[in-house]
């Protein structure tokens, strides 16, 4: 396999050791041959799936442990508001005002009262 390449120095986010870090771009056919030859390198050069998920997991707390920014009391992470507007929205409704008011008026209409929304 000859590719060319450009070497990086950096730090891993959750251990903060100095590591240089290989930068090429490759066919999609030819990952496996890549895999095999970097850990013959360096066997500890990938993760494994519950390694990365115990990371980030780390990553999620260190973050919304972080130091809030003025005015704000959580921080969120990617995902977080949309998981819970569905999680929201499998016990509510939302309706825009306009949609409301409607309502409101046909169940006036028929001389009775909305339940709590």
């Amino acid at each position: 396999m000859l590719r060319g390449g450009t070497e990086i120095s950096g730090k891993v986010f959750y251990t903060r050791k100095e590591r240089n870090i290989l930068y090429t771009v490759i066919a999609r056919k030819e990952v496996a041959l890549l895999r095999q030859l970097v850990q013959q390198i360096d066997p500890d050069a990938f993760m494994g799936l519950e390694e990365i998920q115990g990371n980030m997991d780390s990553y999620v707390q260190m973050l919304k442990n972080s130091e809030k920014a003025d005015g704000q009391n959580r921080i969120y992470v990617a995902g977080a508001k949309e998981y819970e507007a569905e999680e929201k929205n499998k016990t509510t409704v939302t309706l825009q005002d306009k949609v409301f008011n409607t309502l409101n008026d046909i169940v006036k209409e028929f001389g009775m009262k909305l339940g709590k929304l």
